[in-house]
């Protein structure tokens, strides 16, 4: 099952499917929502970058340090870490890096 939307309302995180059905929600707290994919969501939370998947599940998590997460597309996303840009899975692990 993919993940065709993300939305924040009254307080929760709610999870879409491609058939705008929600298949699953969480509360937001002090989370924050940063960007989505068809497979994951990503979060910050206690200075954590976390990933959640369509059932809002955490699959991964790394440490915000000074990582900004730029964008999420399929298994991946990127990240701007100092002068550098950085590409990981949805599992947290680095796959290319280039000067930014």
């Amino acid at each position: 099952m993919t993940i065709s939307n993300v939305s924040i309302k009254n307080g929760r995180i709610e999870v879409f499917d491609e058939n705008s059905k929600r298949i699953s929600y969480m509360n937001l707290g002090n989370k924050e929502f940063i960007c989505f994919s068809d497979e994951f969501f990503i979060i910050i939370y206690n200075s954590r970058i976390e990933l959640y998947n369509e059932k809002c599940k955490r699959i991964s998590y790394m440490m915000k340090n000074k990582r900004e997460v730029l964008s999420a597309k399929g298994s991946n996303f990127t990240i701007k870490n100092g002068n550098i840009i950085e590409v990981y899975d949805k599992f947290c692990r680095r796959i290319s890096y280039k000067p930014a």
